[in-house]
């Protein structure tokens, strides 16, 4: 079984890509607004003592990268293969 056999370009893998676009962009406005700002302020207090742990910005821009590059790729990509039977459902 490869990975080729999944992979097919359609109409249909195109309206996935743009849901998959849109998702992402929801996904990564809702962390930037109301999960992000929380974490950077408990960063910077727990910078003073030493227990600060990861950078929240290198978090964020892993969140934008898989949010915006990633899903709409693998929507592309497996859009057809994962939603093609729903999609075409719905289309007729």
């Amino acid at each position: 079984m490869t990975l080729a056999r999944f992979i097919s370009i359609t109409p249909v893998s195109f309206l996935v890509s743009m849901a998959a676009i849109v998702i992402g962009f929801l996904e990564v406005v809702f962390i930037d607004r109301l999960i992000y700002p929380p974490l950077r302020r408990r960063h910077e207090r727990h910078k003073v003592t030493g227990t600060h742990g990861a950078n929240p910005a290198v978090v964020m821009q892993f969140i934008k990268f898989q949010g915006l590059v990633v899903l709409p790729v693998l929507g592309f990509l497996f859009g057809e293969h994962f939603f093609g039977n729903y999609v075409r459902g719905l289309m007729e």
